[in-house]
């Protein structure tokens, strides 16, 4: 009896796999059914392939991102040291300032 491979294709996975353990490894059948099998566990692997590649362009992707975000954060903290620097700097000036003035105000007030 002749196969029909297009039977074959039609079947699930599991259904194909037990008719092959049912017979016998030098038949017709059961090469075909092997043979559906390895063709079916290599789409899935390809499947599988490309999934990973896709996932793993993904992930590069990700990784550039935060790395690109980082380095933008990192600029940020930087700048903001520097500004945080100014403002010190500003805030001794003003707190000079204002001794001056206050020492010039006490220096009237004494010699009035």
């Amino acid at each position: 009896m002749a196969v029909d491979y297009r039977e074959l294709q039609k079947m699930d996975y599991d259904t194909l796999r037990s008719r092959m353990n049912e017979g016998s490894p030098e038949s017709d059948h059961w090469v075909a059914y092997k043979a559906e099998l390895e063709l079916r566990n290599i789409e899935r692997a390809t499947a599988a392939s490309e999934g990973m590649a896709r996932s793993v362009a993904t992930v590069e992707a990700t990784v550039h991102d935060v790395s690109r975000l980082t380095q933008d954060l990192l600029g940020a903290v930087q700048h903001l040291n520097v500004l945080t620097r100014r403002v010190e700097i500003a805030t001794y000036v003003v707190l000079a300032a204002s001794l001056i003035i206050a020492a010039d105000v006490v220096l009237r007030a004494l010699h009035l």
